[in-house]
């Protein structure tokens, strides 16, 4: 088959190529910018001109793009999609029931979220690894690199991700809510941090506390889209914030007992015990930090409902430290 890939600043490329091309199919990387991500007259022009000379079997992209699927509508094209981001608010586009739409989601949850709706062009596949490129880091000349880099690991516990202690995180953002909602959010968080395998956040978030929130951090659904306000403000606000407080204080409590080695953007963070390296290549050099911990920490996404966590299983050694459905199988 012939397969044209949207190539933007994604995780995964160079290993997704690969594995068409093992595959036996061909492959045309074109860049695409995620600067128009819903309608676009003339983008959708330029989709379809590179559907129509080079006529593939279907469009591939990495997350879902509205605009993407509507190129391909207009063309006649199948639109294959992966989705890894989470929480990921494109997924509510009207785009999405789209004929020419086949989009694969990691969270099993959320694809039984829209199967219940009746949705059909969502389907669920979990995220993959490039085991053979990984197994042949081993020998690879980067080997050397990384231990004469600074992401070279110097305990035997590592965490590689965001802890979203970043400035400019909407929540902080939050200067000017009332105290009492500023204390109803502390105590949705305080109770949602006890329970695990249901997120109730959404379900609480009523008219006057969304009013108030709207006057420091607005935010307003895309016309396109089907999501509530309630759905952004749970999402990409609160879950987040309790992620991060999860996150920090799990770290520093295993901090006080072993030291542990941190891959973060937040190159500001610290805690007794940790050795605060930055963020590290993902493709190039965590691969490594994965290998030679004696253990890597997993702290789920609240957002995420469900998950298989192949970046670190491929690389062995994995703790999981926080409650979320997990698959045991996969048929």
């Amino acid at each position: 088959m012939k397969i044209l890939m949207l190539e933007w600043k994604s995780f995964g490329n160079e290993d997704i190529i690969s594995a068409f091309k093992e595959l036996g199919h061909d492959v045309k990387a074109i860049p695409f910018s995620k600067d128009e991500l819903h309608h676009d007259d003339t983008e959708e022009t330029k989709l379809i001109h590179e559907m129509s000379s080079y006529c593939p079997d279907f469009v591939f992209s990495f997350n879902y793009f509205p605009i993407v699927s509507l190129a391909c509508k207009k063309a006649g094209m199948r639109y294959v999609s992966w989705v890894y981001d989470s929480p990921y608010v494109l997924l509510y586009s009207y785009t999405i029931i789209n004929p020419c739409n086949y989009v694969f989601v990691f969270d099993k949850e959320l694809y039984l979220e829209f199967h219940k709706a009746g949705i059909q062009t969502i389907y669920y596949l979990p995220l993959a690894a490039n085991t053979d490129r990984l197994q042949a880091m081993d020998t690879a000349p980067q080997l050397k690199d990384f231990y004469n880099s600074k992401w070279k690991n110097q305990a035997q516990i590592a965490f590689v991700g965001a802890l979203y202690t970043e400035k400019h995180q909407f929540y902080q953002r939050l200067h000017d809510i009332t105290p009492y909602t500023k204390g109803y959010l502390e105590g949705i968080m305080a109770a949602q941090r006890q329970i695990y395998g249901y997120n109730f956040i959404q379900e609480l978030l009523p008219p006057p506390i969304i009013e108030d929130l709207q006057k420091s951090l607005p935010m307003q659904p895309d016309p396109t889209s089907v999501e509530s306000v309630e759905y952004l403000y749970a999402q990409y606000v609160i879950n987040r914030q309790i992620t991060a407080i999860e996150r920090t204080d799990l770290l520093a409590a295993i901090g006080e007992q072993h030291p542990l080695d941190l891959y973060t953007p937040d190159q500001t963070f610290t805690f007794p015990g940790c050795i605060n390296h930055g963020p590290v290549d993902y493709y190039d050099m965590a691969p490594y930090v994965f290998k030679n911990a004696k253990i890597n920490l997993n702290i789920t996404l609240r957002s995420i409902k469900s998950g298989i966590l192949l970046d670190r299983l491929r690389t062995r050694n994995i703790t999981k430290l926080n409650y979320s459905l997990f698959p045991l199988a996969i048929s």
